[in-house]
Formats: C-alpha cells, structure tokens, sequence
C-alpha cells in the first residue's frame, strides 16, 4: 500500500516538473506587431547614424583652418607642442563643427599623450627595477605625474601642461643615468 501511495506521488511530481519545463523552454510567438516594431527601430538607429555621419562629414573647415581661427592662446601653444611630436595630420583626419568640439578633441590628445608618457616611464623603470638598481629618487618623481596630469586635466593651463613636461623630462635624463 505505501509502495503504491509513494509511486503515485512520484508520478504526479514527475508530471508536475515535465509540464513546467515544457512551459519554460517552450519557443515563445513573435507576433506580427513585435516584428514590425523591431523593425521600425532598427530603422531609425540606421537613420540616427547616417545623420550622425553626414554631420561629421559636413564641418566643411579641415582641422588646420580650426587651428588657425582657435582663441585660446593656451590651446594653440599646447597644440604646437603636440604638433612637434606628432604632424596636424596623424592627429586627426576628422572634421569639426565648432571650436568646442576641437577643444574638447585637443584635451583629450594632450592628455592621453601625457599618460602615454607616463606609462612608458614606468615600464622603463620597472625594467631597470629587475635589473636590481636603486631608482627609488626616479620612482618618488614618478609617483608626482599623475597628479600634475589631473591638475592640468582640470585646468587646461598652459603652465600646468609645460610643468607636467618638465618633470618628464627629468624623469627621462634621470632614468637615462641608470642605463
């Protein structure tokens, strides 16, 4: 009797879990509407985008022009600086629609170009660090770098950008020193 009573209850469980799982992994229906609403979305993210590039390609001024018509005196010494290093060309072969937007464009060069520095010196020193010298003085200047590029992040000073390089450059003839 309880054999009986206990292959029951196993056979309404066994039931019970094949209808939820049934349920669950059952494909759902994709009605007409869903289909046309998807659609009509992935149409306007196809329009929003070739706005968006018709508009890049419409700032009829090339970045030289820009650079010219620039006010910010500050702007135009940092980006001397970069253009030293790097041509007007390899900075950038996109077009801008307003003076802010190149402003915005010549923060973030010059300071991914800073980082880029830093980090460079910080794989050399780590180098040297293996080799087994002492480069704890190169190592306490080093650590004052990214507090600079922060400084001048916020600023956008002139002073600021020229003092970050400096101490760069310190860094760099110390570092040299050791080789």
């Amino acid at each position: 009797m309880k054999n009986l009573i206990t292959f029951i209850i196993g056979v309404i469980i066994f039931f019970i879990l094949f209808f939820l799982i049934k349920k669950l992994f059952k494909p759902k229906k994709i009605t007409r509407r869903k289909k046309i609403k998807d659609r009509r979305i992935i149409h306007r993210k196809k329009r929003k985008r070739k706005l968006e590039s018709k508009k890049i390609r419409a700032g009829n001024k090339r970045l030289e022009e820009i650079f010219n018509a620039l006010k910010n005196k500050e702007l135009k010494d940092i980006l001397n600086y970069l253009n030293k290093i790097y041509p007007l060309e390899k900075l950038s072969s996109r077009k801008f629609d307003s003076e802010e937007e190149l402003a915005k464009f010549l923060k973030e060069r010059s300071v991914d170009f800073l980082h880029g520095r830093h980090h460079e010196l910080k794989e050399e020193m780590s180098k040297l660090r293996k080799e087994g010298r002492d480069v704890n003085d190169v190592d306490l200047r080093l650590m004052s770098i990214p507090l600079k590029i922060k400084l001048f992040e916020v600023s956008l000073n002139k002073k600021d950008f020229y003092k970050v390089i400096n101490l760069i450059e310190k860094v760099e003839k110390e570092l040299k020193k050791y080789n």
